[in-house]
């Protein structure tokens, strides 16, 4: 039996209790003792429980001396009594048992309390005590949590709490009571095997050596009631003083705000017409306004639409929303459940957010006919692994939303954007740098005086329901809201509907991040404003291939009218990344304050307990970290996501049953396991999801995580181990570890187990033997001088080899021979990558290429698809591979492989050095450069008549090729803009073009021509997302013309194959080959098809060529490139 009195326990009543514990299952009794359960505890008074803003209530009349006719209720520590018969409590002293009392006696208890209306705390006041003090006196605290419940609601509350002990007795008995259960219960020692092998045991993980040095919160997920970090905004040294006169320059500020706010709004409501749909989202607006403060949106935040632009509908999307794309009726019903939370805490904190948005006005009363279940995604969790913060996602894809919907596909910023944000530190401004010939910079020299890349980053507050749904979409986005009950009770329901975009809906991303980068493009202003932090006048190319190219800085870079690179930011959803370039901090302070300014101009949340100030060594940004306190900046990841990674490979590893340290590991299951071994679908899936993260990272790796994809897409009829089209299957598994999905989500689609291949043991291998250390790799980002730079091609014929590596001063190291009879009888494609992979390793280890940059040429497509994606069937060719990628990782070589076609090998001779020959290209004396136009775009060749040919269908809606500086400006406005970048810069040109079809997607078009130099290596995939439809373009005398009767093919018309409609250029899809013949027992190609029967088919006239692997097998995805049949508009 326990004595509790309540101020034992850090209460502040003079209640007790007697507590019976009865246990029927231990040998051994409990520890009950009081001293053990009030350990920790600290006498608190009456008036710590009670609001200090509550000024007197009027007519009360006291009498301090004791009055013993008054009832009983807190007789042993009132003070006097009021008005006759009231008891009068000191809020110095304890406050009565309220469980002694009846409901009407409870609500006439007087006190005398410290009260901001009395001016000093010896001046106390005399009032009632209120329904939540009576809350919080019983240890129920929690102002918000009652907000919106009536008085009965409250009184009901108050009278179930009390019948059972006050909080903190309970606490304090059942904690120690489970604590000492927990410890009997579990065995002395106990290994726990994580379900998830992407989590490490260890709740505290270590730091990586980059994160060690960092100045600032090394999470970059923060819980969303996390306090704002005053000392970024604060002098050095300040006052107290000071402090209190800033917030109160921040209220005076604010209330300024929402007044000129109001006066802005109304005038122009009264100038455009007073329409109804403006009235109504300027009075939300408002309403929100004058529900926040300096720092925060409490009560959440809209777009002030009449700022935005009318133009391409803008402003209409900022006040109605977008509507979503349909591809059928959504569905209808009202009985999908939430998925449980892991306890009743975690569902109390998702009760919470929803709650939180129903009180900031995100949802709203309506008949939705379409319930959207939620479900928990653990998002801060401290040093116990307990959970902090979570996240509440809605399940569109559980209820069949999803189904009915189609969404565009969008792009977002990849490691690279961010990498190049950032160059070394210079002794003048990088324009001048770049046109002095990249000169050397003395690094002895007062740091002070160096010019330094500052990074800042910004978060964007509660980024989806920034966005209005529109109303046509929000009757299938209902919400089950609950009310809830500690008491046992049954949890009434109700049904609310979303009024702005929900996490969970397929829509939701493309629409949120659309808004995003207009609103991004209006905070960035004018570019030729000199007065704009984000101001650039020129675009320096800086390529592979040209006489000037400088491989320790950016292929692409905006300059400033002062010479100095332009500042530049990224946005990943609603993370914002930023670089400056100055002396000191202040150009970068600029833009991240112009940035946050003009967010909130334009109501967008700037999340300002998030704010990264400017400085070298910035917080992750999406899991990646660029450090530039060096003067070489550098890259790496946390140690978190390291560890993860590392533990997936080992999962996998432990699963197979290898031993560490087996040298063949494809021989070791055969002779003990055979082929027949599975993995878990669901966990291969999230490892290859994270794998993708880290290898933006670590380039290196990329081309191992084939293996994984091929692996997971085998099980489909129309593919096989080789597999084909997997780029799909890798952005999804990525958007797997970038929402942390669940295991639910993770086996969606997919088999339970997936059938292990060779192809996926030896790329696990690859990843293991190069990320073996124990802490995150942290590596530089680029060579660090100019002169670290080589150009080299190789070349094999059945007789004989040749490889050329070019050095910056221009001298060739050439070697060439013959191979042995025994090796002339193996493939072309073995040859090829023998000589290049066996003369590289060799100068690798030999350190003659440590921290260069290498552009290696090769004719054949094989080798370079083994390089860059790690596709071989030949064993030892995989182990040369995976030896060169250790070997560049060990000298710091930056290795880029790429396919040139046979006749421009044979200019550059190395073709004639492989048969002997020294009569051609290098061995005359010419640059190899010359031969590998990576710089040069398409207009940028001689009598290249691709203008005419243009002019030819384009009609009036031809224009000159944007400009490099246009990528970044003008190709985003409304018109029809032909972009023909060179193909080192293809990816960078690529990447404006997919911005502004996000942010204007029916107001542009884009025509894009680019030589088919590092297509496979760099931009297909970004290329074949964006286009809508592409063709390859042959050049020479016959440009823009069939092979029939020498017609033009978009003035081709003829009958459909399958239907015999006309087809026109204009109405149906003509082949490339139409009116070819290829060869003398095949007629003419005849296919045409209209719109509506062009289907691909096998039984399709024209052949599809498909390239061999090493070993003769086919390899589909190098298809893509060879296809004999490729269709035209």
């Amino acid at each position: 039996m326990l004595r509790c009195h309540h101020k034992d326990f850090g209460g502040v009543t003079n209640s007790r209790w007697r507590l019976c514990v009865l246990s029927t299952r231990l040998d051994e009794a409990l520890d009950v003792s009081l001293n053990r359960m009030t350990a920790g505890a600290y006498p608190r008074y009456l008036q710590t429980a009670l609001d200090d803003t509550i000024g007197p209530t009027p007519g009360g009349h006291r009498r301090l001396e004791k009055d013993k006719k008054a009832y009983g209720l807190g007789r042993e520590v009132s003070i006097g009594v009021v008005n006759g018969n009231k008891p009068l409590f000191d809020g110095g002293g304890l406050g009565p048992d309220l469980t002694t009392g009846t409901t009407e006696e409870l609500h006439e208890l007087w006190v005398l309390a410290v009260s901001v209306f009395s001016g000093d705390k010896k001046n106390k006041v005399l009032r009632k005590i209120s329904r939540l003090e009576l809350l919080s006196i019983w240890d129920y605290a929690g102002k918000i949590w009652y907000k919106g419940m009536s008085k009965c609601e409250i009184d009901s509350l108050i009278k179930h709490r009390i019948m059972s002990p006050p909080s903190k007795i309970l606490t304090a008995v059942c904690f120690n009571i489970f604590q000492q259960l927990l410890q009997r219960m579990l065995p002395a020692t106990m290994h726990v095997i994580s379900a998830d092998p992407t989590t490490t045991g260890d709740n505290q993980q270590p730091l990586g050596p980059m994160e060690l040095k960092g100045i600032q919160r090394a999470k970059a997920a923060l819980a969303d009631d996390a306090g704002v970090e005053l000392s970024y905004w604060a002098l050095p040294n300040e006052t107290e003083q000071q402090t209190m006169a800033r917030h109160l320059l921040r209220v005076f500020a604010h209330i300024w705000w929402v007044y000129n706010l109001e006066r802005e709004a109304n005038a122009w409501l009264l100038a455009n017409g007073n329409h109804p749909k403006d009235r109504e989202g300027i009075e939300d607006c408002l309403r929100r306004a004058a529900g926040s403060d300096y720092w925060d949106w409490h009560r959440g935040s809209r777009l002030f639409f009449w700022r935005f632009p009318t133009e391409c509908g803008w402003q209409a999307d900022a006040r109605d929303g977008v509507e979503f794309w349909h591809l059928t009726d959504p569905p209808k019903g009202l009985h999908f459940q939430n998925i449980p939370a892991s306890c009743r805490e975690a569902e109390l904190q998702l009760r919470a957010k929803v709650f939180q948005l129903k009180f900031r006005w995100y949802l709203e009363k309506g008949s939705p006919d379409l319930v959207t279940p939620r479900f928990p995604v653990e998002k801060v969790a401290d040093e116990q692994g307990k959970v902090l913060d979570i996240r509440c996602v809605w399940d569109a894809k559980r209820n069949g939303l999803n189904d009915t919907l189609w969404c565009p596909s969008f792009s977002l910023p990849t490691t690279r954007c961010a990498e190049d944000l950032v160059v070394k530190w210079l002794s003048i401004p990088v324009g001048d740098y770049l046109r002095g010939g990249s000169p050397p910079q003395d690094y002895s020299l007062d740091q002070n005086l160096m010019r330094k890349s500052y990074q800042f980053d910004l978060d964007v507050a509660q980024q989806f329901n920034n966005y209005q749904m529109h109303k046509k979409e929000r009757h299938s986005h209902g919400v089950r809201f609950i009310s809830t009950r500690n008491d046992g009770s049954v949890e009434p329901q109700t049904f609310l509907q979303c009024s702005v975009l929900n996490f969970g809906c397929v829509c939701s991303p493309y629409v949120a991040t659309q808004g995003q980068e207009r609103i991004m493009e209006l905070c960035e202003g004018n570019p030729s404003d000199a007065s704009n932090p984000f101001q650039y006048s020129e675009c320096w190319l800086n390529l592979p291939g040209s006489l000037t190219y400088d491989p320790s800085m950016p292929r692409v870079i905006l300059l400033r009218t002062d010479g100095e690179m332009a500042t530049k930011r990224v946005t990943f959803v609603d993370d914002i990344h930023g670089a400056s370039r100055g002396t000191d901090e202040d150009p970068a302070r600029e833009a991240s304050r112009r940035l946050a300014g003009k967010m909130n101009y334009y109501g967008n949340q700037d999340a300002a307990r998030k704010r990264g100030p400017p400085t070298l060594i910035p917080r992750p940004w999406n899991g990646f970290m660029t450090h530039t306190d060096t003067p070489y900046p550098v890259k790496g990841t946390t140690a978190k996501k390291w560890n993860r990674g590392r533990a997936g490979l080992n999962w996998i590893w432990q699963q197979l049953e290898i031993p560490d340290g087996t040298e063949d590991p494809i021989a070791y299951i055969d002779s003990l396991k055979g082929w027949d071994v599975r993995l878990d679908t669901a966990e291969l899936r999230r490892i290859s999801g994270l794998w993708i993260h880290l290898t933006e990272t670590y380039r290196e790796g990329r081309c191992f995580l084939k293996g994984f994809f091929n692996a997971l897409e085998a099980f489909r009829n129309d593919r096989d181990l080789d597999g084909w089209r997997l780029q799909v299957s890798m952005d999804n598994c990525q958007a797997l570890e970038e929402n942390d999905a669940s295991r639910h989500e993770a086996l969606a689609e997919y088999p339970v187990l997936t059938r292990v291949t060779y192809q996926l043991v030896l790329h696990v291998r690859a990843l293991r033997r190069l990320f073996d250390s124990e802490e995150p790799r942290v590596v530089p980002i680029r060579p660090t001088e100019m002169v670290k730079l080589r150009y080299a091609a190789g070349d094999a014929s059945a007789e004989g080899f040749a490889q050329a590596v070019q050095y910056p001063e221009l001298f060739i190291d050439e070697r060439d021979g013959l191979w042995l009879p025994e090796m002339a009888e193996k493939s072309s494609n073995l040859r090829e990558a023998q000589n290049i992979g066996n003369h590289l390793l060799r100068d690798i280890k030999a350190g003659r290429h440590n921290g260069c940059e290498i552009w290696q040429a090769t004719d054949n497509a094989v080798w370079s698809a083994v390089c860059n994606k790690g596709m071989s069937s030949v064993r030892h060719l995989f182990d040369l591979l995976v030896e060169i990628k250790i070997a560049c990782h060990e000298h710091q070589v930056f290795y880029h492989c790429f396919h040139i076609s046979g006749d421009r090998m044979i200019a550059t001779g190395i073709d004639g050095m492989s048969r002997g020959d020294r009569d051609s290209g290098i061995s005359l004396g010419y640059d190899l450069r010359k031969f590998l136009p990576l710089n040069i775009g398409a207009f940028d060749y001689p009598d290249h008549q691709l203008e005419e040919w243009c002019r030819g269908w384009m009609g009036d809606d031809f224009s000159p090729p944007r400009t490099p500086i246009q990528w970044f400006n003008e190709a985003h406005k409304p018109g029809v803009h032909i972009i023909a970048p060179p193909p080192a810069a293809a990816v960078y040109a690529l990447e404006e073009v997919a911005k502004g079809r996000h942010k204007r997607p029916q107001y542009v078009t884009y025509v894009i021509l680019i030589p088919r130099l590092l297509y496979q290596e760099e931009w297909r995939t970004k290329f074949q997302k964006e286009v809508d439809v592409w063709f390859p373009l042959l050049t020479g005398p016959d440009l823009g013309y069939s092979g029939w009767k020498g017609t033009k093919w978009w003035d081709l018309e003829g009958p459909c194959l399958r239907c015999q409609k006309r087809v026109t250029f204009e109405s149906g899809i003509i082949c490339a080959n139409y009116g070819v013949t290829r060869g003398i027992l095949y007629k003419e190609c005849n296919s045409m098809w209209c719109a509506g029967c062009f289907v691909p088919s096998k039984l399709d006239p024209c052949d599809i060529a498909l390239p061999e692997d090493f070993a003769g097998a086919t390899i589909e995805e190098l298809g893509e490139q060879e296809r004999f049949m490729q269709a035209r508009p």
